[in-house]
């Protein structure tokens, strides 16, 4: 799972791990999973999109995977402190992005 990715291959490998938990478990409960990347700095945004590609290959059709995009003039009411999580306006962000991609692949 971390294809390009080396120096992250630790994590990757303990993301896969539970990724691949909840996948298994929504299944069992007949719940098709959406995964959502959501980022804390501006530069996760360019990793998600190799992420996304690997976690598609991985998942092939189990789960929805998602990433939320912070464009630069809405990334001070996203996270307005820098302190790694998103303010009520940033989850504002994240939950309108994970309705729409909810909604069209209904």
């Amino acid at each position: 799972m971390s294809q390009g990715f080396d120096e992250f291959a630790p994590f990757m490998k303990g993301l896969n791990i539970v990724l691949e938990r909840f996948v298994t478990t929504a299944e069992e409960h007949q719940i098709q999973p959406v995964i959502v990347l959501i980022p804390g700095t501006a530069e996760d945004i360019e990793i998600y999109e190799n992420t996304i590609e690997t976690l598609k290959i991985v998942f092939q059709n189990r789960a929805d995977i998602m990433k939320v995009v912070v464009t630069p003039q809405d990334w001070s009411k996203y996270m307005p402190d820098g302190c790694g999580h998103p303010s009520t306006a940033g989850y504002g962000i994240i939950a309108g992005q994970v309705a729409n991609f909810i909604s069209s692949n209904n």
